[in-house]
This record gives C-alpha cells, sequence and structure tokens, in this order.
C-alpha cells in the first residue's frame, strides 16, 4: 500500500515539474507553430503535419505581397526521454526534416528560401512539456517548434542605418552593472531586487535550483550513490545573466536591453520561488532526492551569500517547511 502511495505521489509531482520545465537560453515559450505526432526514436515528418507547413507558406507569402516578411525562422526540434538512443540527434534531425519541408512548400509558392535567416536545432530532452512517464506525455514532448522573427517591411530604411543604431544602443548597455542597477531601481519586487543587490557582488552563490534541474533530479535512480551531488542540478544566474546581455546586444528589438533585462531578471525571480512551492507540493518523506534538495534550500535560505537568503525567499522557504510539519522531510504527517 506504501508503495503505491509512494508511486502516485512522485508520478504527480514529476507531471507537475516536466508540464512548467523551462531553461533561459535553451528552451522558449512561445512557439508559433508546433509539429507533433512523430514517431518514437524517429525523425519522418508525419503527412498529417505537413498542411501546418503549407499554411506558413502561404502567411509568408500574402505578407509578401505586402512588402513585408518575417525577418528570422528558428526551427528547434525535441525529443522525449523514454528507452535509450541519441535523443540529440534525433532532434536535431527532426528540425532538418522540417526545414526541408518547409522550403520545398516555399517552392511551391514561388517564395526564395534563401530571402530568410533559417536556423535549425536540436535541444534533445532538455525542454519537455510533459512528463515522460506517460504514452500521452511522450507524445507532446516529441515535437518541433517554429519560431517566426518580427515581421519588417521592406527597403524601409537602409541595412547599414538600421545596424548602426542597433549597435549604438546595445553599446549603452554592455555592462552588466548597468542592467541589474536598472533592476534595483525599477523592480516592484524586493525578492527580484535582493536577487539582483547580490548579483552585483562577485562572491554571491549564484547557483539556484530549476523546475528543469529538480524534473532531471527526479529521473535519478533511488539507489545511484552519486546522486547527492545534486548540486549540479542548478542554474547559474551569473552566467544566465551574461548570457542575456550578450544575446539582447546581438538580437536588437524595441524595447530598450534594460527592458528586456528587468523582464529576464523578473523570470528568473519566479522560477526560484516556483521551485520551492514545487518541491514542498509532495508530503512524500520516503524519496531522498526530494528531501536532499529541500534541506539544501533550507541550509541556503540561512546564509548570506545566497538568493535563497533573500527575504521574500526565505520566507516562501519557512512557509513551505510549515506545511510539511517544520522539517525538510516532513514526515510528521504521516
Amino acid at each position: 500500500m506504501k508503495i503505491s502511495i509512494y508511486k502516485t505521489a512522485i508520478m504527480s509531482l514529476m507531471i507537475i515539474f516536466t508540464q512548467t520545465s523551462n531553461a533561459e537560453g535553451l528552451c522558449e515559450d512561445g512557439a508559433d507553430i508546433i509539429i507533433n505526432n512523430f514517431e518514437p526514436y524517429e525523425s519522418a515528418l508525419p503527412n498529417s503535419e505537413i498542411v501546418k507547413l503549407e499554411r506558413l507558406a502561404t502567411r509568408v507569402k500574402q505578407l509578401k505581397k505586402k512588402g513585408k516578411q518575417f525577418s528570422s525562422i528558428r526551427i528547434v526540434g525535441h525529443a522525449a526521454k523514454y528507452g535509450n538512443s541519441d535523443f540529440q540527434s534525433t532532434s536535431l534531425n527532426r528540425a532538418k526534416v522540417v526545414l526541408n519541408e518547409l522550403e520545398s512548400s516555399f517552392q511551391n509558392k514561388s517564395i526564395d528560401p534563401s530571402k530568410f535567416r533559417i536556423s535549425t536545432k536540436g535541444v534533445s530532452i532538455n525542454c519537455p512539456v510533459a512528463t515522460n512517464a506517460t504514452t500521452a506525455g511522450r507524445e507532446k514532448n516529441r515535437r518541433v517548434e517554429i519560431f517566426l522573427g518580427q515581421i519588417k517591411k521592406k527597403g524601409k530604411s537602409k541595412k547599414g542605418k538600421s545596424k548602426k543604431e542597433a549597435n549604438g544602443s546595445a553599446n549603452k548597455m554592455t555592462k552588466l552593472d548597468s542592467l541589474l542597477n536598472h533592476v534595483v531601481k525599477t523592480s516592484d519586487s524586493q525578492a527580484t531586487v535582493c536577487m539582483a543587490k547580490k548579483l552585483k557582488n562577485k562572491d554571491v552563490d549564484s547557483k539556484y535550483f530549476t523546475v528543469q534541474g529538480i524534473n532531471e533530479a527526479l529521473n535519478e535512480p533511488m539507489n545511484k550513490k552519486t546522486f547527492y551531488n545534486f548540486r549540479k542540478y542548478k542554474s547559474d544566474l551569473s552566467g544566465l545573466a551574461k548570457s542575456a546581455r550578450t544575446r539582447f546586444s546581438k538580437v536588437p528589438t524595441k524595447e530598450s536591453n534594460k527592458t528586456r533585462f528587468a523582464k529576464f531578471m523578473e523570470r528568473r525571480r519566479s522560477e526560484l520561488l516556483r521551485t520551492i512551492s514545487l518541491v514542498g507540493s509532495s508530503a512524500d518523506c520516503y524519496d531522498k532526492r526530494v528531501v536532499a534538495i529541500r534541506s539544501d534550500m533550507l541550509r541556503l535560505s540561512k546564509g548570506r551569500d545566497s538568493f535563497y537568503s533573500c527575504k521574500v525567499v526565505r520566507e516562501e522557504v519557512n512557509r513551505m517547511l510549515d506545511s510539511l510539519g517544520g522539517n525538510p522531510r516532513g514526515c510528521s504527517k504521516f
């Protein structure tokens, strides 16, 4: 009976984690088109999905007639974690297959594919949108996502001038401290302000658990001795912040780099708080993996050199522990 309850609790927790998984710089939200129904371990494009690419080609054709086009098209392949396979190759091959079919659809509409910046990449099993523990969940994870860049008018402004303006804007935002200072001055969240201040401190422990990291931790075998090196399931916010700053400089938009970076920090704060809530959502005290993560969060919240010691974050950790009976294990509820 206990085993059955244990399995049910872990399954529920894994579903929650996988449905909200994301990682800055690798996983992206808001795909414009999603290609589904791939067979397990296969990259062949399902016939039922070709119509989606034909509709995209029609849309591009209509924009072209109006003197407009997308600035870029990014194609990202995904795989579901199940069995043994080269998931990275599978995800990349799925993206390439979609690209080939999309180019064919373009040619059928008399559209020159070389006029677009089209890129492909595979992210393996790193960005699940559902649990891999069920057939239905794995079907959702075997997918290709297409992201369309901004729509721009042809010939409205010279390329050189546009590039110069973009570089000028980027140069003003080259310093990370400038971006962090803006977050400190403008954010309404005490936790975000605290995280930004700590991030300016070069000696701070900028690692924190992510939803994706916890999901990977839960997939580790219970008896794996090396599991207690679970810090590898954390992301380094210092590195992510530097990457975000560079990315914002290279891909200018109508929003300023400061505004975009502020949103980036708000997402990191939201993810940090969400992981605390999710880890506390399981009352199961027998899963040593979950207990270990809770214990580490508690330890970090008592120090000064961690994001978990920020007041709002520390209070969230304490509320999580209170709901479990006041200790990371939470066995007092049984």
